[in-house]
């Protein structure tokens, strides 16, 4: 005999669902049945706590049952409802008594997801064998059987976790400097920029940093460098380097996310990679490929720590093709990843250098009407090769928005800021 526990008024649908899933109907794949084998918990236990949580969560989506022959208690719903609450009432079944019951709580929360709470309540109370901590997955509340002290210590430092997150503003820039072009430029008061160790020139212009240079991939080149230059000096600084064919921008993302929350920037191409080579029955090969995504991958964590600074937690991935190999039809790849973390002011810009490659630059020289004829042709053309040596930098400017008119004025300011490089563009094509 077993008994359910469903709020009424769906115990049809549920006994039919759970026919259905018995019978292993493929329309059920995301509900789950399981069984608990119990000691202590018996009907009248699990009866209590089946009102008590219903009347509490509102759940409507799941049903418990308890078969008294075998001291079994089952679970039906959802996976995600019911890995959980399987963890509960093991939970529950090591208590002794049962009063404890009446300690069921339930604390909603505002801006925290209910399983993002849970881990650090049960570091926090592991040690506490008369506290059981319950949360659903996406859903926004806790549930808790705990003693009135404890449920009241738990509740207050949930509400000093449960803030709301200040939004971070990342504005970035993503350049590629040609070195060849800037040893070979000039200009009145330029400047030089030093950012790698090695006192290569790698951009023309020096841009005082607070402190010294980050060596983060030792070997790999790559470094980070914290600037005290105001961002809109440097987007001036990057233009005129554009202006003078030195500096190509590939990409200006403006990026926007929570405290804590990752923000990716990806600037990459989809290159055929053969994984395999078949005949038909004709002879011909049958090629097949495997498309990778090869270029800049950025994925960037601000933390706000106080009102002054933003740790940047930074993952870079940089891969490119360095070659071809086996006729000219294998990719080869080179790839270089960066995983570090940078504390810096709040408005600072940080610099990320040293990820230099070569391009090779193919221009036919060739004398009209004579190197288009036919054997003797190719004496009145030549192709020459020409090498440029290529850095990419990437800055990064973070700014916290502590609240709604702060994350309001930047977007105006933003929107502004487009609105006028669309003027500009407009202008100038005309």
């Amino acid at each position: 005999t077993v008994f359910l526990y469903v709020e009424n008024s769906k115990k049809d649908f549920f006994l039919k669902l759970y026919k259905k899933f018995l019978n292993k109907n493929d329309k059920l794949q995301n509900f789950k049945l399981v069984t608990i084998k119990v000691k202590n918990i018996n009907e009248r236990v699990l009866k209590e706590f089946s009102q008590r949580f219903f009347r509490l969560t509102n759940s409507r989506d799941f049903f418990l049952g308890f078969d008294r022959e075998k001291n079994l208690v089952i679970i039906f719903g959802p996976k995600n409802y019911v890995d959980k609450l399987k963890d509960f009432l093991l939970k529950i079944d090591t208590f002794e008594k049962y009063d404890k019951l009446s300690n069921l709580h339930l604390i909603k929360l505002k801006y925290l997801k209910g399983n993002e709470i849970e881990k650090v309540l049960k570091q926090i109370f592991k040690n506490d064998k008369d506290i059981c901590i319950f949360s659903i997955p996406s859903e926004n509340y806790i549930l808790l059987i705990a003693p009135q002290e404890k449920y009241e210590r738990i509740k207050n430092l949930i509400e000093k976790l449960d803030i709301k997150k200040p939004l971070v503003a990342m504005e970035a820039q993503i350049v590629e400097i040609s070195l060849t072009k800037s040893k070979n430029y000039s200009l009145q008061n330029s400047f030089k920029f030093n950012l790698d160790k090695n006192n290569d020139l790698i951009f023309g212009i020096l841009f005082p940093t607070s402190e010294s240079v980050i060596d983060i991939a030792p070997g790999a080149g790559i470094n980070i460098g914290i600037l005290e230059i105001n961002s809109n000096l440097i987007k001036a600084l990057l233009n005129a380097y554009k202006s003078q064919g030195l500096a190509t921008i590939l990409s200006s993302p403006n990026l926007l996310t929570l405290s804590g929350k990752s923000a990716v920037i990806e600037i990459s191409k989809v290159v055929p990679f053969q994984t395999g080579q078949k005949y038909d029955s004709n002879g011909n090969p049958i090629i097949t490929y495997e498309y990778k995504d090869v270029g800049l991958k950025l994925e960037v964590t601000p933390y706000v720590k106080n009102k002054e600074y933003i740790l940047l937690k930074i993952k870079q991935n940089v891969s490119d093709i360095t070659g071809y190999a086996a006729s000219q039809t294998l990719p080869i790849t080179a790839k270089r990843s960066i995983n570090t973390q940078v504390l810096v002011k709040n408005g600072q810009t940080i610099v990320i250098g040293g990820i230099k490659s070569r391009k090779v630059l193919t221009q036919e020289n060739k004398i009209p009407i004579l190197s288009n004829i036919p054997v003797i042709g190719k004496f009145f053309k030549r192709e020459i090769k020409d090498y440029e040596d290529t850095n990419l930098l990437i800055f990064i400017t973070p700014t916290i928005l502590y609240n709604d008119e702060d994350a309001k004025n930047y977007t105006d300011l933003k929107s502004k800021d487009i609105s006028l490089k669309t003027l500009n563009k407009y202008l100038g094509e005309k």
